[in-house]
């Protein structure tokens, strides 16, 4: 956010708050914290200092390199439905880009489970795939 310009700057905010009785409270606080962040610029404060009132769900863009082994872990994390909504559609919109590229490559990528056949996130598994514990209980039966 240093070399970002402040008129560039949203806030993501979460349909569960667009669809709840704080959504204009949650606008309205982002609003006051993106103009006292201006308000620090103006008079000289460092943006790398004013920054930090901005909140967590400030919007930013990245430039970013992965090699093929990273993406694909990178993918088998983020693709889960048990990711987080904003990183599941980014990963989702990068794995179709890479797949015009390099389609064998990365034909079989996909959320952990699809990926390497069972579900990392033990009871908070969405179960679509059994867990590493489950199938560890269902080879000693």
């Amino acid at each position: 956010q240093r070399y970002v310009n402040a008129e560039n700057f949203n806030v993501v905010i979460p349909d569960t708050i667009k669809n709840s009785e704080f959504y204009d409270e949650y606008k309205n606080i982002s609003e006051s914290l993106f103009n006292f962040y201006q308000k620090m610029i103006n008079n000289n404060i460092p943006k790398e200092d004013a920054r930090y009132i901005l909140p967590n769900a400030t919007s930013t863009q990245l430039i970013l390199s992965m090699n093929a082994h990273a993406l694909i872990e990178f993918f088998a994390r983020r693709i889960c439905t048990r990711a987080q909504k904003e990183i599941r559609t980014l990963a989702i919109k990068m794995l179709k880009e890479v797949r015009k590229v390099a389609p064998t490559l990365f034909k079989e990528t996909g959320a952990f489970c699809e990926f390497f056949g069972y579900c990392p996130e033990g009871d908070k598994s969405c179960g679509k795939e059994l867990t590493l514990e489950e199938l560890k209980e269902k080879k000693d039966e």
